[in-house]
């Protein structure tokens, strides 16, 4: 992947002295603040009241420079960066359209949920409308898990805050078809790509052939500078001009 100047800035910003194009010869100590803020995200949220009445709600979300840096190749990605993808998204797809399509609750819409088996990342998509359940995992899914994630969905189609106050009946789990593809899982084992993949994947969501979806380091760097970069991060700019004063 080639870099332009103010990626490379901000991926070594990022990253620190971890992160060095090959013109970059410095052994200078890393001396970055893991604390620091780099991505401030508002993300806004329709709640329906009644059947007519809406409110929105506003929460911020916070990524610190330590998380970004789990999406160094080989590193377990931190839960944040996860919540991250889905904030940009969210934002990304509200400012698109109308209706939040692919991220609100009403049955008529897909729902997008990533959940933790036993420390190991799957995607569940909730197709409310053609009542299909897709799950996406860079593992084969093995029978236990199977069994572990129908307990999950069928416990949480019963709890009523999983649906907006609009919806006319709670869903049966015994309604749904289930659709675990075999294409895309190619994780390699103790990689510890499996929330890379579940982010590439609810990024990817729209592209026909978005199962077979690649994850090394260059697919980490992208993430991290998308997070970073992309306009729903309200202090982008702020780090992208210290990303350039830094170098």
């Amino acid at each position: 992947m080639r870099l332009s100047d103010e990626e490379a800035a901000v991926a070594a910003y990022i990253f620190g002295k971890s992160f060095k194009r090959e013109s970059d010869e410095t052994d200078e100590t890393d001396e970055t603040d893991d604390t620091e803020v780099l991505v401030r995200a508002h993300v806004h949220k329709e709640i329906a009241l009644t059947s007519t009445l809406k409110t929105t709600h506003v929460h911020e979300e916070v990524a610190l420079r330590s998380g970004l840096k789990t999406l160094m190749l080989g590193k377990l990605v931190f839960r944040e960066v996860l919540d991250m993808v889905v904030c940009m998204l969210t934002e990304e797809e509200r400012c698109r359209t109308e209706w939040t399509k692919y991220w609100f609750l009403p049955t008529r819409f897909s729902i997008y949920i990533p959940i933790d088996v036993d420390c190991h990342w799957i995607l569940l998509v909730v197709d409310m409308d053609k009542k299909k359940l897709l799950m996406l995992d860079s593992l084969p899914v093995s029978s236990k898990t199977r069994e572990k994630m129908m307990k999950l969905i069928h416990k949480m189609m019963l709890d009523k805050s999983f649906y907006d106050i609009m919806t006319p009946a709670i869903a049966k789990i015994s309604e749904f078809e289930i659709d675990i593809p075999e294409e895309g899982q190619q994780e390699e084992d103790m990689s510890n790509d499996c929330r890379v993949w579940v982010a590439s994947w609810m990024m990817l969501h729209k592209e026909e052939d978005h199962y077979n979806v690649k994850v090394d380091a260059i697919a980490r760097l992208r993430l991290a500078l998308d997070l970073v970069m992309k306009s729903y991060n309200s202090i982008h700019n702020d780090i992208i001009s210290k990303a350039l004063k830094a170098l």
